[in-house]
């Protein structure tokens, strides 16, 4: 029985540090675009506030990461996230979109990541 308790208490304090260790960052994505520099992202009124400052991020892929072997052995898409900009909250539409315009030279695409 004594045994039963510590594998409960050890479940507890391992579910405990698991709901600490979130991340600190909330993100969305580029659904659509305005013109170059302005657009609707996924954040919306729980997430943002006019004026707050976004980075703004590409996903950069290539075919050249190999699985090791004890894993399949095959080439596979390796992808990495990179930041390319800023942006600013511009308009809270709702709960889930708001409105972004973004620093000079950079132009949004859809499907960019938005990270406050």
């Amino acid at each position: 029985m004594k045994n039963r308790n510590y594998i409960y208490v050890a479940a507890i304090i391992a579910l405990a540090l698991q709901s600490c260790a979130h991340s600190s960052h909330t993100r969305g994505s580029v659904v659509l675009i305005h013109d170059e520099s302005h657009g609707d992202v996924c954040l919306g009124s729980k997430d943002v506030k006019i004026g707050d400052t976004l980075s703004v991020f590409k996903s950069v892929c290539n075919s050249t990461k190999k699985i090791p072997a004890r894993l399949g052995g095959q080439i596979v898409p390796s992808c990495e996230k990179v930041l390319v900009g800023k942006a600013k909250i511009a308009a809270v539409i709702d709960q889930h979109y708001s409105s972004v315009e973004v620093e000079s030279g950079l132009k949004l695409q859809e499907g960019m990541i938005v990270e406050k």
